[in-house]
C-alpha cells in the first residue's frame, strides 16, 4: 500500500503523512485532515 497523503478540508494547512496528521488531531488553519485521493478497487477485486 502506498502513502497517502492527508490535506486539509480548508486548504490552507500543509499536507502530512498519515502519523502526523492522526497526532496533530485539526489542521492548523482549523480544517480536518483528509485523504488527498480515495483510494479505487475493481468490482472484480471487491469480489475477491
Amino acid at each position: 500500500m502506498s502513502d497517502v497523503e492527508y490535506v486539509s478540508t480548508r486548504g490552507e494547512a500543509p499536507s502530512l503523512g498519515f502519523c502526523d496528521a492522526l497526532l496533530a488531531g485539526l489542521a492548523r488553519d482549523g480544517g480536518l485532515y483528509v485523504p488527498r485521493e480515495w483510494p479505487q478497487m475493481s468490482k472484480k477485486a471487491m469480489r475477491g
